[in-house]
């Protein structure tokens, strides 16, 4: 559309002629309610009037200068770029040493606001996935009384052990141990249009609520794909049965609690941890205070003695790391790494001649190197041990099993009068005697001092 008349005067009929065809464009493309943006220089694009008062203020205040892209009214930003790279390229560009020759320019970048974002990349940057860049893995929550989708989810991109993850009250109330997801590729964007029949030009209505339908439904066929894919080892049948299912799988591809009635543990565990992992130097459990061999290089005691008792063979190694899983707050599970001795080898335990146990701690298995060795065990079953060095052999220690601090082992009955079991229903011991049965006690009282008070 020619646009030169804005800069001729208001008198001309050029002008006027202009301002008609304006008013009738604007009618056309950006008519709300009878009313259309008047950008006049008093207005400037800032309020809406009837289509007669935007012609008087355009012939009476004039054009606003500078406003050649029409995109307040029915003009796509694109076709308005296009249209002036065209021109540039069609007509000859004079120069200051007056020489005439073709210009070549390219379209690189665009700023532009987040509704003209979806007119340039064809993604509808309104609803559930909003975000061109997350896809379907876009955080958004509908507001029931607002009755629109507020985005949520933005910790995902901090650092996994950043401080802001695990505040709730300063944020919406949850703990974020999401990772940032993957931007989705060129690749993924195609296949995502598979099967999608275009209708271009002035054909058949085109049905936008089908079309959405049509995309939710590839989508849908991806994650069915690949969680079926990534279930194929099962932890237990019943969670083998409700992954395996599509009809179980919410939008985010997790299976659906409240409608089966399998377990929420064994749903946990088949989704498996988060990849946001706590690691801890020190741990009480069982009574005993664990530290990891690092914490305790500078430092005179010893708390990083492991022992694991294991189908009848006991098990001694020294505490490396512990890590706690985090099953997205389900429960939470915390296991040891350790470097076990190699107790199959007479060179990594041994017995001297009086029965003390003596480990070489050169001598390692389970190190991890290998994909069927296992370093880990559960916190749970750790029993604390102390390694003592020998002194005429520096490569061995002896071991020296502990027990818990104020921890007693009183049995589970007691023996009464009668002889008989009895068991523990309190923690006082049986023989306390009760105040109520001192006066039947006898007389405390001394009667061989003279005094005026004598006790």
């Amino acid at each position: 559309m020619d646009k030169s008349w804005i800069e001729k005067p208001r008198n001309s009929k050029a002008y006027m002629d202009g301002v008609v065809n304006f008013i009738r464009f604007a009618s056309e493309k950006s008519s709300v309610r009878g009313k259309i943006i008047c950008p006049c220089r008093k207005c400037s694009n800032c309020s809406s009037h009837t289509p007669e008062v935007v012609e008087e203020h355009l012939m009476w205040k004039g054009f606003s200068v500078g406003y050649t892209e029409w995109i307040f009214h029915g003009e796509s930003l694109s076709a308005s770029l296009i249209e002036s790279s065209h021109n540039i390229f069609a007509s000859n560009t004079p120069t200051s040493t007056n020489q005439n020759f073709n210009m070549r320019a390219a379209l690189l970048w665009t700023i532009n606001d987040f509704p003209a974002y979806a007119i340039l990349s064809g993604w509808s940057t309104k609803g559930r996935i909003a975000c061109p860049c997350c896809g379907n893995s876009t955080h958004s929550r509908w507001l029931k009384h607002r009755g629109k989708f507020c985005y949520m989810g933005h910790r995902r991109w901090l650092e996994e052990s950043h401080p802001f993850r695990f505040k709730k009250d300063d944020f919406d109330g949850s703990v974020e141990l999401r990772s940032a997801p993957t931007t989705p590729s060129g690749t993924d964007t195609l296949r995502q249009l598979e099967g999608i029949n275009f209708q271009y030009g002035k054909g058949a209505k085109f049905s936008k609520k089908r079309a959405r339908e049509e995309v939710r439904n590839v989508i849908n066929e991806e994650l069915v794909e690949k969680d079926n894919n990534t279930s194929q080892v099962a932890v237990f049948e019943d969670a083998d049965d409700l992954i395996n299912d599509p009809q179980n799988l919410d939008e985010d591809g997790v299976p659906k609690m409240a409608e089966n009635n399998c377990p929420e543990e064994i749903i946990a565990i088949a989704r498996g941890p988060n990849n946001v992992a706590k690691r801890y130097s020190g741990f009480l459990i069982n009574g005993f205070r664990f530290h990891t061999k690092n914490r305790e290089k500078l430092r005179k005691t010893q708390n990083s003695g492991v022992m694991v008792e294991a189908e009848g063979q006991d098990y001694y190694d020294k505490l490396t790391d512990i890590f706690e899983l985090d099953y997205y707050e389900s429960f939470k599970v915390v296991l040891f790494r350790c470097e076990w001795v190699d107790i199959r080898s007479p060179r990594g335990m041994k017995k001297d001649t009086n029965g003390f146990v003596l480990v070489n701690f050169s001598k390692l298995m389970h190190t991890g190197q290998l994909l069927k060795d296992d370093p880990f065990i559960f916190s749970s079953q750790a029993k604390q041990v102390f390694y003592i060095q020998d002194m005429k052999n520096e490569e061995w220690s002896y071991v020296f099993i502990t027990k818990p601090r104020d921890l007693y082992d009183m049995g589970t009955t007691l023996q009464g009068e009668d002889d008989d079991d009895q068991t523990y229903t309190q923690c006082m011991p049986f023989n306390i005697i009760d105040a109520n049965q001192l006066d039947n006690c006898a007389s405390w009282a001394r009667t061989d001092v003279k005094g005026e008070n004598s006790l």
